[in-house]
């Protein structure tokens, strides 16, 4: 009966640990953001647009590719105060040698699908934009000169507030 009783405390005292663990991995609230990117009036042609929230560091960045007519669509990204960045330069070299694409050697083996990757995740991997599994990465849209700084988080002087839900618009309006 004693050995019954510790069996039983242990099986129970496992389940609510899990169940704690669960509920604080979900701690973080987000949101759906959509909008669009401009530099000068003009919308930026492509490139990656990210969100991090400067009220909680640990909260997992948000980011999408920038479409060629400036606009994006992101899910996921930290409700409350958060700090953009939008980058391009992986677009600058695009058609030149290999010997100018950015990352060399060591990106593209990353880029690789990890071995033993079922069929059905390569596929969901290759569908998000801007990118191909097993393959030199595609980014989507073209370059189109803008300051570094947007895609320095310290430099880059965006920051939003975001709101619950999945009504949040932004003009991103690169100067």
């Amino acid at each position: 009966m004693c050995h019954y009783l510790t069996q039983r405390i242990g099986q129970i005292g496992f389940l609510a640990a899990a169940v704690i663990l669960v509920g604080c991995s979900s701690g973080v609230k987000t949101a759906k953001v959509n909008g669009k990117v401009t530099y000068k009036n003009q919308p930026v042609t492509g490139g990656t647009i990210v969100f991090r929230s400067t009220d909680n560091p640990k909260a997992n960045p948000a980011s999408a590719a920038i479409n060629p007519d400036g606009t994006f669509s992101v899910d996921k990204v930290p409700v409350g105060k958060v700090t953009v960045t939008v980058d391009n330069r992986n677009l600058k070299n695009i058609g030149g040698p290999p010997s100018q694409i950015r990352g060399g050697p060591d990106l593209q083996k990353q880029l690789q699908p990890p071995v033993g990757l079922p069929e059905d995740a390569k596929k969901k991997m290759a569908e998000r934009p801007g990118q191909k599994v097993g393959e030199k990465e595609k980014p989507v849209g073209t370059y189109m000169p803008i300051p570094e700084s947007y895609a320095d988080m310290e430099k880059s002087g965006l920051s939003y507030e975001i709101h619950s839900g999945d009504n949040n618009e932004l003009t991103v309006e690169l100067k």
